[in-house]
């Protein structure tokens, strides 16, 4: 009638006294203890069943977890990566500012200059916030040319009747060309150009560059030789 695994050892001893000789008021009882203790055993089982079954899919959700937590590291390392690089490459540049322009910045100015005004040589070239202020002469005659730094229009042109000789004298004399002394300080101190003229200095022309290295402290002045281009 009934299935012997599924009883505790206290069921198996009540079914071996469970007999015809017990008498029917006896076998009543032993026959509720029987079933009694049949599902106690039965719900025991079950039971382990439901938690071994439990068991079996915390693993699997850990692993989900674990995983979704990787994916969000490795996408917040990939992000931070990115945004490290693009500082890096923002900070790297150098760009005009208030202090001072660029070389290439400076190029462009003076090929403007020497288009207004052709066969002409510069003088001096001057930083002007996001302009150049540049001083050429054609022959005798200077002009004095302002420059967006930009767009390279030529904001004003002024015309100098009143010639300094001595400049167009130091000028004659140099064979080296105001953008070569430029190039030669730039490679001698690194930075930008704040301004770039002719200057005697103890009785000889030099080019006096003033170069901005940064822009908490003053220029740096870099002295180049009117003919060899060397910086002195």
């Amino acid at each position: 009638m009934y299935s012997p695994e599924l009883y505790s050892p206290e069921s198996a001893n009540l079914q071996l006294a469970y007999s015809s000789d017990t008498a029917p008021e006896d076998r009543l009882l032993l026959m509720k203890k029987i079933i009694g203790l049949t599902a106690i055993a039965t719900m025991g089982i079950a039971s382990s069943l439901l938690t071994g079954c439990g068991n079996q899919g915390t693993p699997n959700n850990s692993a989900g977890s674990n995983t979704q937590q990787q994916q969000q590291q490795q996408n917040g390392s990939s992000s931070n990566s990115s945004t490290n690089s693009n500082n890096s490459s923002g900070s790297s540049a150098t760009t005009s500012n208030n202090r001072g322009g660029t070389l290439e910045s400076a190029e462009a100015a003076v090929a403007k200059a020497l288009e207004t005004v052709p066969g002409s040589r510069l003088y001096d070239l001057d930083w002007k916030g996001q302009s150049w202020e540049v001083k050429v002469y054609s022959g005798n005659v200077e002009t004095d040319l302002l420059i967006d730094a930009n767009t390279l229009n030529v904001l004003s042109t002024e015309v100098d009747d009143d010639s300094d000789f001595d400049d167009i004298a130091e000028l004659n004399a140099a064979t080296v060309e105001l953008i070569d002394a430029a190039k030669a300080a730039l490679n001698y101190r690194a930075g930008l150009i704040d301004e770039i003229s002719l200057e005697t200095i103890a009785g000889t022309p030099r080019w006096e560059v003033k170069v901005v290295t940064d822009a908490s402290r003053a220029a740096e002045v870099v002295l180049v030789d009117i003919n060899s281009g060397q910086v002195i």
